[in-house]
């Protein structure tokens, strides 16, 4: 008992030292700013950390409900868990249970990315540690684990997703089955495995799954013990089942699947193609637009101790002897190494721009993995076992032990280098003071507003996606305890779902509830019995007065959408170039999806060459034709009136070329005339 102790310390202090220089190579590349628990500006503006962030205050400021992750802030009067906001779930419950006790404005995506760095070092010493015993050696192998670009790409990109030390959690017991079979530490791991994966991010339950079964197959052909095996796995289900019960995952009116599986999947090349994380190698071409979710780029340094550690496996190791001494070790990791591979190549297999092999599941199985349709990320376990047999063997095969320790070194300063065009990016990002500047001018409006207790709940009254002042009113109204109806989710709430609550509260309207037209469907304030107040360019409904703000009539609204172009969107055969879309003879231009109630409406298209232009007018994805009257059609611009005897959604204008020459759009216009 006094020598496991007196080792176990000895550890620690390795461990220590590893956490020490994780949290210091967390701090130069993120700063320090950030780790501050108050410091919340950085948080609200940029990529997909506002999502993180808003989901967490949201729960924070709502009510406790049954299933303890559910909340109804962002998505009223349905309610959403906290798993479909990435808010890191394990910690959005403690911290909402320490809620009472935190200041006002409270953060801990801080914490949790010096966290991250912390134990993925300490993590994957633990495993390098049970086949070499030389401390030193041990140390600077924690340390490379910092710099994996798979693990640096996704801190607070989908911040939950850098906690891929769970994954080198659930390869433990595979690289040290010789300690884990035979006994029921495996089930506790297991366990601990299936409440971690599933309370930080579901894509970790798809992977650690994936571990574990590889350590069952092994255990199995072993022991011929199939109770074993089917308690193993049994328990991880129930554990993550469970755990996803009561974080509200099977509660949110949300579908699990999304299309588009096969788009993010893994290339061929993914190992090796920098995809601009590099100042070595070249990038590598990809396929589509999408396979950045199956980047897998090991670094430089990583790929040069793998190469040397392959090499010396296959000329110095006695390889029969190592193969029969871990048989069963390699077995697990191969099978785990092969599928995890299979399955971030997607049903369509890439190489490079090239399909390589497409093939078709049955339905079932599609929609199952359609939970998981970034099929890409899978490859992050197959890339820790790269690295972690390759850390290993290193140590095994050189000369000395002094040698291995410098090699590791200098491939540690090598991945450094590789990738430190990247790290200074993130440092001027994250290492900076960030002032909040909202879109919500009128400070006293909006404070009035957010003060008025009768007002309990805001409705935004848009199709299609939202834009990024979502943000803005999610953070105002988290600060008054209000609710909204929309946001953005990792799974959305069904569309119609949405309009069907959005139509039976207007039709409801009273005092508790304020409604704001945003783009694209601002003239649906003509069809609701609402007093408007234009406040920043927003249009607020009513049903009583608002004592803080003046009423506006419709003229003063100026009812109008305006469309302008960008990112090809609704194109066939064109491009669009700042702000001007071209199309190209046979193309066509469709969209852009507009709510318009009924009445009488002035469209003026402009451009260039548009005298040669086919246009039609229609809604419901090409079902309904309407009817207008040419006012002009010349070079330069098209007019046209048309008038809308029932309310319509979704209004497409087509404009097609059926010429040999191009034609040129700046703009579409569309005005209310009565």
């Amino acid at each position: 008992m006094i020598g496991k102790k007196f080792k176990f310390s000895e550890w620690t202090g390795v461990y220590c030292v590893i956490a020490l220089f994780m949290a210091a190579a967390f701090c130069c590349i993120y700063g320090v700013r950030i780790l501050n628990p108050v410091y919340t500006e950085w948080l609200i503006r940029d990529g997909d950390t506002p999502i993180h962030y808003m989901g967490w205050k949201a729960y924070r400021v709502g009510d406790w409900m049954f299933p303890i992750g559910c909340t109804d802030v962002l998505s009223y009067p349905d309610k959403v868990s906290v798993i479909f906001t990435d808010s890191i779930p394990c910690f959005a419950v403690i911290f909402k249970l320490l809620s009472p006790i935190l200041p006002k404005e409270f953060q801990y995506f801080g914490l949790w990315g010096i966290m991250c760095f912390v134990l993925q070092g300490i993590l994957s010493a633990r495993i390098i540690r049970y086949y070499v015993k030389n401390k030193l050696f041990v140390m600077f192998a924690g340390i490379i684990f910092g710099f994996v670009p798979v693990m640096i790409w996704r801190m607070y990109a989908h911040t939950a997703l850098a906690g891929q030390w769970v994954i080198l959690l659930a390869l433990e017991p595979v690289f040290e089955y010789k300690s884990y079979t035979r006994n029921n530490k495996i089930l506790k791991q297991c366990l601990i495995v299936g409440l971690l994966a599933t309370s930080i991010h579901l894509y970790f339950v798809a992977m650690c799954g994936i571990a574990l079964i590889g350590y069952c197959i092994a255990d199995f052909i072993e022991s011929k013990n199939i109770r074993r095996c089917i308690c193993i796995v049994g328990l991880y289900l129930v554990t993550c089942t469970i755990t996803i019960g009561v974080l509200g995952g099977f509660s949110s009116g949300v579908k699990p699947e999304l299309a588009g599986l096969g788009i993010h999947s893994m290339n061929f090349n993914a190992l090796f193609n920098p995809q601009s994380w590099s100042c070595i190698f070249q990038n590598m071409p990809l396929y589509g637009t999408g396979q950045y979710e199956g980047f897998a780029y090991l670094g430089a340094g990583c790929l040069f101790l793998s190469f040397f550690a392959s090499m010396g496996f296959l000329c110095i190791l006695n390889v029969k002897k190592t193969l029969s001494k871990y048989k069963y070790e390699i077995l697990a990791l191969c099978f785990i190494f092969i599928l995890s591979f299979i399955i971030a190549l997607s049903p369509i297999v890439t190489v490079g721009e090239q399909i390589f092999l497409e093939y078709k599941i049955p339905g079932p199985v599609y929609r199952f993995w359609s939970i998981f349709r970034a099929s890409g990320r899978m490859i992050w376990v197959s890339v820790y076992i790269i690295m972690i047999c390759s850390v290993i063997m290193t140590y095994k095969i050189a000369k000395s032990k002094r040698m291995s320790a410098v090699l590791l070194v200098i491939c540690t300063m090598i991945q450094i280098y590789d990738i430190h065009d990247i790290l200074l990016e993130k440092n001027n990002i994250f290492n900076c003071q960030k002032t909040y500047q909202t879109s919500l001018k009128d400070k006293e409006f909006w404070q009035q507003l957010g003060k008025d207790r009768q007002i309990e709940h805001i409705f935004f009254v848009q199709s299609g996606s939202l834009g990024n002042e979502i943000y803005d009113f999610a953070e105002w109204a988290t600060n008054y305890k209000k609710t909204i109806n929309r946001f953005y989710f990792a799974r959305q709430l069904s569309d119609e779902v949405m309009e069907i609550n959005l139509e039976k509260a207007l039709s409801e309207a009273d005092n508790s509830k304020v409604f704001i037209f945003l783009d694209n469907s601002k003239m649906r304030t003509l069809t609701y019995d609402l007093n408007y107040y234009l406040v920043d360019g927003y249009i607020i409904g009513y049903s009583g007065l608002l004592n803080y703000a003046d009423a506006s009539t419709i003229s003063d609204l100026d009812l109008n959408y305006t469309w302008t172009f960008s990112q090809n969107c609704y194109l066939q055969n064109g491009r669009d170039n700042e702000g001007v879309r071209t199309v190209y003879p046979g193309g066509y231009s469709y969209g852009p999806y507009w709510d318009v109630p009924r009445g009488k409406y002035h469209i003026l298209i402009t451009g260039n060459h548009l005298d040669i232009a086919e246009l039609a007018v229609y809604s419901e994805g090409g079902e309904k034709f309407h009817d207008f009257q040419i006012i002009n059609k010349d070079v330069t611009s098209i007019a046209i009136d048309i008038n809308f005897i029932n309310a319509v959604n979704n209004l497409e204008v087509f404009i097609h070329n059926i010429s040999d020459q191009n034609i040129e759009l700046n703009n579409i216009r569309m005005q209310y005339i009565g």
